[in-house]
């Protein structure tokens, strides 16, 4: 009897041996299948340290090339180059990440990381390919479309005004547009907010060029064409030179130049002669309505502020709810009008005013008012 049941047991064992046998066979593939071996690991890791330094080498190289062409002025990364050096970073981030892992958990990490080391592998190369079909890296002096300017916060309705007149000019297609007016009164501050207007609503290139106090035609000649991304070294005939312009101003098309503070010294004419052609628009500002006049603007827009404007600009500066006691409210607005037409002078004077210390209120804030005036 024992016999028999000694038999029963030993062949249970067997059984259970066999099932746990295979089992564990199965277990072994799996995880064999999932991590390869250790030499299959180690290879794959290998590769992504190779590839990994050659990634970082095709950076390396692609930001030294950046920095010499941004150095040499109106050059700009393409969009993206600079969106492949992001990734690029992420990458190495990620990179990093894994050989963290592969450090603190050794062997056992080939069946934790497999998946993630054939991936990330496989990014890495993807990656340098992409690289490899960039062209050039920057866009050329005339595929940059301009740059933004900082022209300040801009106080008034006839501002506004302005600013819809003379870009409803420029959609119309107007070749050239003037804006004349005193000095200081606002003319290069509009001239910038329309520069960013056109940047920000149409396609057209801006440039933006200031003219020098002691500018000539030559000099102003040569401005152009810094800012077009050519020269004009070794022409000195006039007319050669005006030719050149023109024919690179042409290839362009759809754009806007911008000459601010152009004075009666340079030989208008020539200047004229450059923006004849569809797609080439020309504003100027200048202190001189004869200017506007001798180069042919067909809109021209004089910058002026009346009196009423001019407190209205005071009390937008100054700000909401802005209440002065009647007998100072006099020698403000006399002080106001003082500075009619300067919508900046307005501005400094509120400015000033906000640095006293006494209320308006105070009987002696017109007196510390006037004390203030006379030291700044």
């Amino acid at each position: 009897m024992s016999t028999w049941r000694d038999s029963i047991k030993k062949a249970q064992e067997w059984l259970i041996e066999g099932v746990a046998s295979r089992f564990g066979e199965k277990i072994a593939d799996a995880l064999v299948n999932k991590g390869g071996s250790i030499y299959e690991f180690h290879a794959k890791l290998e590769d992504l340290e190779r590839n990994s330094k050659r990634l970082e080498n095709s950076a390396y190289d692609i930001k030294t090339v950046l920095e010499v062409e941004e150095l040499r002025g109106r050059r700009k990364r393409k969009r993206e180059v600079d969106e492949w050096l992001k990734d690029e970073a992420e990458i190495r981030q990620s990179i990093r990440d894994l050989q963290n892992v592969v450090q603190e958990q050794g062997h056992m990490s080939r069946f934790h990381c497999a998946d993630r080391l054939g991936k990330l592998n496989k990014r890495v190369t993807d990656h340098i390919k992409q690289s490899n079909h960039f062209g050039k890296l920057v866009l050329d002096d005339h595929e940059i479309r301009g740059e933004k300017l900082l022209p300040g916060r801009m106080y008034g309705a006839a501002f506004q005004r302005n600013l819809d007149r003379i870009f409803t000019a420029i959609t119309n297609n107007i070749n050239i547009i003037g804006i004349y007016g005193a000095p200081g009164g606002g003319k290069t501050a509009l001239a910038m907010h329309i520069n960013n207007k056109l940047l920000e609503e149409t396609q057209d290139r801006v440039y933006w060029i200031e003219v020098s106090e002691n500018s000539d035609i030559k000099k102003l000649q040569d401005d152009i064409a810094q800012a077009l991304g050519t020269t004009l070294s070794g022409e000195n005939n006039l007319e050669k030179r005006v030719a050149r312009l023109h024919h690179e101003l042409k290839r362009r098309r759809n754009f806007v130049m911008i000459l601010d503070n152009l004075r009666e010294a340079v030989d208008l004419q020539n200047v004229e002669c450059m923006f004849q052609g569809d797609g080439c628009r020309l504003i100027v500002t200048t202190s001189s309505l004869r200017v506007c006049r001798r180069i042919g603007c067909q809109e021209i827009l004089e910058v002026k502020m009346e009196e009423d404007e001019a407190w209205d600009i005071f009390e937008e500066a100054y700000g909401q709810g802005a209440v002065f006691p009647l007998q100072h409210e006099d020698f403000l607005r006399l002080e106001v009008n003082k500075r009619c037409g300067f919508p900046q002078k307005i501005v400094e004077y509120v400015r000033k005013m906000k640095l006293l210390e006494v209320s308006p209120d105070s009987a002696e804030w017109q007196h510390q008012m006037a004390e203030l005036e006379a030291f700044l």
